[in-house]
């Protein structure tokens, strides 16, 4: 393995005072990827059951034995809104990422089409049953011990 290491010492000064800001840079040969801040995010995920808290919501299957399974879709939809995506069209950007599908486990990435179509399989009934289970789970884990709510009426005033 590929494995350099230099300290480096930067040193900044303004209006007569100075810093030194030491920092370490390191070389690999190991993959990385832009958006290293989704291992956090999967562990989060994985630390909340979320994934088994989904497939047990009866997500709308793929209509054939080669499709994506509906959990893969749902992650690599939100991975790619964690990521800065705001079109459907830009799923794309993290589907080309190796180290985020090694990240998550899946065998292949994919198209943003198949997540349009995965979507498009909800209609309001379904929407209904897979939500409400999904929020049953939420609150049913969610343990708020304190909770202060705090109002000034300095900022709402009611007018007359």
């Amino acid at each position: 393995m590929l494995n350099y290491r230099c300290l480096i010492h930067a040193y900044f000064s303004s209006g007569g005072f100075s810093w030194v800001l030491g920092f370490e840079l390191w070389f690999t040969d190991k993959e990385i990827t832009a958006w290293g801040g989704m291992g956090l995010m999967k562990r989060m995920l994985d630390r909340i059951g979320f994934q088994s808290a989904v497939e047990s919501c009866e997500l709308p299957q793929p209509g054939s034995n080669r499709g994506y399974a509906p959990i893969q879709l749902l992650l690599q939809f939100m991975l790619s809104v964690w990521c800065g995506a705001n079109r459907f069209e830009q799923t794309e950007v993290t589907r080309h990422d190796s180290v985020l599908q090694k990240l998550f486990g899946f065998k292949r990435m994919a198209n943003f089409k198949a997540i349009m179509r995965l979507f498009r399989k909800f209609d309001q009934a379904t929407t209904a049953e897979v939500f409400g289970r999904l929020y049953r789970w939420f609150f049913g884990n969610l343990h708020i011990e304190v909770c202060l709510f705090s109002w000034s009426p300095k900022f709402h005033k009611m007018r007359t």
